[in-house]
């Protein structure tokens, strides 16, 4: 009788910790969940790409608990560009910003924020001083702490990334399981805003061309009016010449001849 109020209150203290693993799952589902609603909500209001990104890292931001982040994309030739820095990002690097921006595009293929690429999965470094893949980082780049990189994922393939750094706790698997979530959103509302702009660069050529169809066309108009106008007097003196010859002996010509003014004469 003695040890059952302990093994009582045991059993009742595991289920409490049950439900609370679980209610940290549901409010970890529901922020997540509204961290996605919010990059398609605020992206409708963008006007470019640069808007779409800076948008999704700052929800990354809040969602992880990160101080910075950046999305960057392999480019045509196969080089990395960092192509958005997050606003609290810009705020902790010194570096001048144009030529922050000159250093930002084909970037070498090494250091941290590389490993995952290269590998084609998400990883988590808590330590990165002591990572055998830091390099040595300019004069003015913030100090990075923790790093989790998710790489971003299009049509099958790996189009780029999207790194957050210096949570103060480190990053844990649940942080990285968010990330790659909200990276599958951002990849969407990115190429839906691309397809928008490809859109209207098209309509926009479109139009183009037609006016240039309409302008040709008038011209074209113009001409055959003026051409008609032009010959209508000269036509007038073949027709009242061939009327004149038709009206004169033509026993002299021969049968080719004839055969020329009776086609006039028929109207061709």
């Amino acid at each position: 009788m003695a040890g059952k109020p302990g093994s009582y209150y045991a059993q009742l203290e595991k289920e409490l910790a049950d439900c609370r693993r679980e209610d940290e799952q549901i409010q970890r589902k529901t922020a997540l969940l509204t961290a996605i609603i919010r990059i398609f909500r605020e992206s409708l209001a963008c006007e470019n790409e640069e808007d779409v990104a800076r948008i999704s890292l700052k929800v990354a931001e809040e969602l992880t608990g990160s101080e910075i982040s950046f999305i960057g994309e392999l480019n045509p030739n196969g080089t990395f560009d960092t192509t958005t820095l997050s606003e609290a990002g810009w705020n902790a690097c010194s570096v001048p910003r144009e030529e922050a921006l000159k250093m930002l595009k084909n970037m070498p293929g090494s250091g941290i924020n590389r490993v995952g690429l290269r590998e084609h999965s998400s990883w988590i470094i808590n330590d990165p001083a002591s990572h055998p893949e830091t390099v040595e980082k300019p004069q003015g780049h913030p100090t990075l702490t923790s790093f989790l990189g998710v790489p971003l994922r299009y049509v099958g393939g790996i189009t780029g990334m999207i790194a957050l750094a210096n949570k103060q706790a480190g990053y844990t698997l649940a942080d990285q399981q968010d990330v790659e979530a909200l990276s599958v959103a951002f990849v969407e509302a990115l190429n839906r805003r691309r397809s928008e702009k490809k859109i209207h660069e098209l309509n926009e050529e479109l139009s183009h061309h037609l006016l240039q169809v309409e302008a040709a066309n008038k011209e074209l108009e113009a001409f055959s009016y003026s051409v008609s106008h032009d010959l209508r007097a000269p036509l007038r003196h073949i027709t009242g010449f061939v009327e004149l010859l038709g009206e004169r002996d033509l026993t002299a010509l021969d049968d080719k001849s004839h055969h020329y003014l009776q086609f006039h004469k028929a109207g061709y």
